[in-house]
């Protein structure tokens, strides 16, 4: 099943149950043989409008704790208190309560427009169901001669019903999950319980309020539930950052120690995206010549050829456009650029593709807020980046040095997989050198391994082991590639200029393949032997280890 036909299944299971659920209640008030008073309307008025509050504060935020299970989209069950009450506010309170349920969290997720919006609105449905079936059982008069302990005990079952029986395969069926695990975790989950717990305390006290002190004590315990729903957001929007300022500051401890800053790169996307399957991050940062952007994070599905063309176009503008941010859309896909700056210089940039234009003002300002926060990290980045090619690269033919090639020689031979080397020395550079001079012995270096490198696979690494000696480490080669791409190197350098101020130069090559048992000290020996076979054989051509045996 495909992500569309997932969100169809999902709609569909939460909308059909919603229709039959606005149509009972309607058709329970129409029919109901008592009518409705005017406290009735203003009761349901208040109702509504705690149930809107609490709903408008459900935490959105990224799923910064993924471990954890997000109980409702109102925060944490708090609306049950406003809710559970309602049944015994009059006859006609099983009515009131579903009608607060349904259009509370129908008019907060109207309000928000947000891609949370639609799981408030789940939320409303389910409880607007539930409270029905629960009036239609259990008429309000008879409510009234239960203790506390009675009540209490039906809200916490109720609460659990809801739970485990809607919530839980819901949210199972929305991120193609196994029910039956998402219903155990939930009931193995202590959070659950403590909360519905609180909640049946809350409620069960304020039942105690509309019996003694009537609707004006019952709605008065209920005001401070929306200002609590309100505090708990601001909780968790402060934890969010705080979250996410650790995370930078693991990120750039753990560059520091490291050179691969990728899983931490990761780390900090992970903690900005939402649970969304359309929606693509990036973390990119511009090359040392200014030139060009290359990507050092990711999280999401790859992007199509449409919206890399327009990125590339957003990511041309970026240096010159005197705003932060920017955006563009190309048939379904709109794309969100924000700069990120290190002081006055422009270090990199956070991209955001949707299948859909629906950032809120809140979700740009969390993107913003991110882009600060990536900049140091961006910076520490490039100068780790500008240290590792240091510690690596050969300065004056800028390929890997002789300890990086060799680690890369290693890996080969630790894999135990398929791969070759070349072996590869300049012909006659020592005549070079004492004829012209070390100025022209250094140009032939440069022009040599520039040759050797254009003619080389992406895959294949080239380093230069000794004076005038370069080896080529090739992944994944058989004896006829090498052998090929060892010709096509050894062609390009004969037939390459070097102008008035450079002779002409041709290489020797000896070629050798991995085998199941070597060590790699065994395959430079093979490549060696087949590279001093060439010479003997009159240079500036290829021997393979074979041929020299």
């Amino acid at each position: 099943m495909n992500a569309f036909d997932r969100a169809k299944l999902y709609r569909t299971a939460i909308f059909a149950p919603g229709a039959v659920a606005l149509v009972a209640c309607v058709t329970a008030i129409v029919r109901s043989p008592v009518r409705w008073s005017f406290s009735d309307s203003l009761l349901t008025l208040f109702a509504v409008a705690g149930t809107l509050s609490v709903a408008f504060f459900a935490t959105s935020l990224p799923r910064l704790r993924s471990r954890r299970i997000a109980f409702g989209a109102e925060g944490y069950v708090l609306d049950v208190p406003i809710l559970a009450p309602l049944l015994l506010a009059s006859y006609n309170g099983g009515a009131i309560a579903a009608l607060a349920a349904f259009f509370g969290f129908s008019l907060a997720a109207y309000v928000r427009r947000e891609e949370l919006g639609f799981d408030i609105l789940r939320h409303g449905v389910g409880r607007a169901s539930l409270l029905l079936l629960v009036a239609a059982f259990i008429p309000a008069h008879s409510l009234l001669s239960w203790n506390f302990f009675s009540f209490s005990v039906l809200v916490l079952a109720i609460g659990a019903a809801y739970e485990l029986i809607f919530a839980a395969p819901l949210l199972a069926i929305a991120r193609n999950v196994s029910i039956r695990q998402t219903v155990v975790r939930f009931a193995r989950t202590r959070g659950l319980w403590l909360s519905l717990a609180t909640v049946t305390i809350w409620a069960t006290i304020d039942r105690w309020g509309f019996l003694t002190g009537g609707a004006a004590l019952g709605v008065a315990l209920w005001l401070p539930l929306p200002y609590f729903a309100w505090l708990r957001w601001k909780n968790d929007r402060l934890s969010a950052e705080l979250t996410r300022l650790k995370l930078v500051r693991e990120a750039v401890a753990a560059m520091l120690a490291a050179r691969d800053p990728l899983p931490q790169m990761r780390s900090i996307l992970g903690s900005l995206r939402r649970a969304l399957v359309d929606e693509t991050l990036e973390i990119v940062t511009r090359t040392e010549n200014k030139k060009k952007w290359r990507t050092v994070a990711s999280l999401g599905p790859a992007i199509g050829e449409d919206a890399s063309a327009l990125r590339a176009r957003l990511l041309a503008r970026l240096p010159f456009a005197e705003r932060e941010s920017a955006k563009a859309t190309v048939g379904s896909v709109t794309i969100s650029v924000y700069a990120i700056r290190a002081g006055e210089a422009l270090a990199g940039a956070l991209l955001v593709h949707r299948r859909r234009d629906d950032l809120s003002a809140r979700e740009h300002q969390q993107f913003y807020q991110a882009a600060r926060e990536l900049a140091p990290l961006l910076v520490d980045l490039q100068s780790i980046s500008e240290a590792h090619n240091a510690a690596n690269t050969d300065p004056l033919t800028g390929v890997f040095n002789r300890r990086a090639i060799l680690e890369r020689l290693n890996a080969l031979v630790d894999d135990a997989r398929r791969g070759a080397v070349l072996m590869l020395d300049i012909d006659r550079f020592k005549n070079i050198n004492d004829r012209l001079g070390h100025a022209a012995g250094d140009g032939v270096l440069r022009r040599v391994a520039d040759e050797i490198r254009a003619a080389l696979r992406l895959e294949d690494a080239l380093g230069r082991i000794g004076g005038e000696e370069f080896l080529v480490v090739m992944p994944d080669a058989t004896r006829d590639i090498a052998v090929a791409i060892g010709e096509r190197v050894r062609a390009g350098v004969a037939c390459s200029d070097g102008g008035s101020e450079q002779p002409a130069v041709t290489i020797s090559i000896g070629v050798a393949t991995v085998r199941g048992h070597d060590r790699p000290a065994e395959l430079l020996e093979r490549a060696d032997r087949a590279l001093y076979e060439a010479k003997r054989l009159g240079r500036n051509r290829l021997v393979e280890e074979e041929q020299s045996a």
